[in-house]
């Protein structure tokens, strides 16, 4: 079966892609691995909570800081995709003022969130705000272009500059600041390598274009950045609640599953999810859209998945008591607890741009609205009947997958609904 496998993935340019996207997201995520035996012991809990709290606050002012335009660059025509990179970048221009401005007021009101640790980083939100949402516009025009090793690369040196800057400021003493200014840094390096040899042959913005190619792609701003902002805030909003409800440190444990354990596999999906919606959108293009793609990429994660997820499920406790030291050992606990979400999530998010590009950008931002209730509801229970941390992650894990599962039921159903259709056409004709 396996060798069969090997064989298909071998010969199919979709999955040649995947693998180059792949190889570089395997590297990219093996050198945080890697380094994780010094950050953990150069780094408290603490500090990673308050690193933490920065990367979902960048993550969630992401979202809008180019409205989903950057997914647009894509799909657009061929002529249009240079005036969708403009307005992307207009947008996040645009917020980047916005966020320096606001930036006074949030230091004085935050500082309650991570129980006196300061909140002096908020100053580096805009900034990083800018960069990341530059680095994702640069991304998505590299996909259109099929620079898949260009992709690949910017992945691993930005991996690189991040682990090394994060340990060396930590030996000269910079506290947290030495983990908030390694990521910065590491995007704005990530952004060179892929802006150096495509902003050249970009053309110079024309207004009034940009004006009708964001008329053109407005459901990303209407349905594609809503829903994406409902996702991105019931992934990161637990970086809010766990601080208010339990200890800081708690955060800090939470948040080494997601660099460490986690991260490694997240990336290895979003990997396939980019490749899957090129070729989706490909074939969407050639009305020729088919659930055997669908099938293939979901067949392929699930073996992936599996076995590595029984190895984290089981093995936890003594792989973080090697990699990251004694410090770090209750965060064993919560892999078990939210192994079905990142299992769910795997699996299953790579090919949920198949109902966007199936045209229905409404349903999945009800779905995605459904996960953000999902990450909620625990903090309703929390605050009405008192949980445990590990029962509050078990029942906000469960939750979150029931959503995933059922989107992908829909998916599904979706393609082959659409299938049937075209052999019934092809028929009849």
């Amino acid at each position: 079966m396996f060798a069969d496998l090997r064989n298909r993935i071998a010969h199919n340019p979709f999955f040649t892609s995947v693998l180059i996207l792949m190889s570089g997201s395997v590297l990219s995520q093996a050198i945080p691995f890697l380094a994780s035996p010094a950050l953990g012991r150069l780094y408290s809990p603490n500090q990673f909570a308050t690193y933490t709290l920065f990367q979902s606050t960048v993550n969630i002012l992401g979202v809008i800081t180019t409205l989903k335009y950057d997914m647009a660059i894509v799909v657009a025509k061929e002529d249009d995709a240079p005036s969708v990179f403009w307005l992307c970048m207009a947008l996040s221009g645009l917020l980047t003022v916005v966020l320096l401005a606001a930036a006074p007021v949030a230091v004085y009101l935050l500082p309650w969130l991570n129980k006196g640790q300061g909140a002096g980083w908020v100053y580096l939100v805009p900034f990083s705000v800018f960069i990341t949402g530059l680095f994702s516009t640069l991304d998505f025009y590299n996909l259109r272009l099929n620079r898949y090793r260009v992709i690949t690369n910017a992945n691993i040196v930005r991996a690189l500059v991040s682990a090394a800057v994060q340990i060396s400021l930590a030996l000269l003493g910079f506290g947290v600041y030495g983990l908030l200014l390694g990521q910065l840094l590491a995007y704005f390096v990530g952004d060179i390598i892929l802006a150096s040899k495509i902003i050249p042959h970009i053309p110079r913005p024309d207004k009034k274009r940009i004006l009708v190619v964001a008329k053109e792609h407005r459901d990303f701003a209407r349905f594609t950045m809503p829903g994406t902002m409902a996702t991105t805030l019931s992934y990161n909003l637990i970086s809010f609640f766990l601080p208010s409800f339990f200890r800081a440190a708690e955060l800090g444990y939470y948040s080494i599953i997601n660099q460490v354990l986690s991260a490694p596999l997240t990336v290895i999906s979003a990997a396939v999810g980019n490749v899957f919606l090129k070729k989706s959108s490909d074939e969407a293009a050639e009305n020729r859209m088919s659930a055997k793609t669908f099938s293939s990429v979901t067949r392929v994660l699930t073996l992936l998945a599996v076995p590595v997820f029984t190895v984290l499920f089981l093995f936890a406790e003594p792989m973080i008591r090697v990699f990251l030291g004694k410090q770090w050992v209750p965060a064993a606990a919560m892999v078990r607890a939210l192994t079905p979400m990142f299992l769910a999530r795997f699996i299953i998010t790579p090919v949920t741009s198949s109902a966007i590009v199936a045209g229905r950008q409404g349903a999945s931002m009800l779905w995605q609205f459904s996960l953000l209730a999902a990450s909620v509801l625990p903090a309703v229970v929390q605050s009405i009947y008192p949980l445990t941390v590990l029962s509050y992650l078990t029942l906000l894990s469960l939750l979150i997958a029931a959503c995933y599962i059922v989107f992908y039921l829909y998916c599904r159903q979706l393609l082959n609904h659409q299938t049937k259709a075209k052999l019934r056409g092809k028929f009849e004709r």
